[in-house]
C-alpha cells in the first residue's frame, strides 16, 4: 500500500471516531478517547524505557568485557550513547504528547484519591 494510502486511511480512522462527537456537538467519547491515549502513552513509555534501560546495561557489559579493546570498546560505547539519546527522545516524547493530550484536550492527567473523612 503507498503512503499516502496508509496516510489517508489513518486519517479517516481518525475522524470516524472523532466525528460522532464533533457533528452531534455532544459530549460522546471524546473525553474516554483522551483518557485511553494517555492510558496507551503511559504502558508504550514504560516498555520503551525498560528497552532502553535494558541496552544501556548492555552497553555498559559490553564495555567492561571489551577489556581494552578498542573497536569493542567503539561500539560498546556507541551502544551506551544512543541509550542516553534514546532516553532523552524517549522522556521529550512523553512530554510533549502529555502536554497536548492534558494541557490542551483537557484529559485527566491524575486521578486524585479521595481522602476518607470521620464524620
Amino acid at each position: 500500500m503507498k503512503r499516502s494510502q496508509k496516510e489517508v486511511l489513518s486519517l479517516a480512522l481518525i475522524l470516524a471516531v472523532a466525528a460522532p462527537s464533533l457533528a452531534l456537538a455532544q459530549p460522546g467519547n471524546l473525553g474516554t478517547l483522551n483518557r485511553t491515549l494517555l492510558d496507551f502513552l503511559n504502558g508504550a513509555i514504560k516498555v520503551l524505557v525498560a528497552l532502553t534501560v535494558l541496552v544501556f546495561i548492555f552497553g555498559v557489559i559490553r564495555y567492561i568485557a571489551a577489556g581494552g579493546d578498542p573497536e569493542a570498546t567503539k561500539k560498546a560505547r556507541g551502544f551506551i550513547l544512543w541509550s542516553v539519546i534514546g532516553f532523552a527522545l524517549i522522556l521529550g516524547i512523553w512530554g510533549v504528547a502529555r502536554f497536548f493530550l492534558v494541557g490542551i484536550f483537557g484529559g485527566d492527567a491524575t486521578t486524585i484519591p479521595t481522602v476518607p473523612s470521620i464524620r
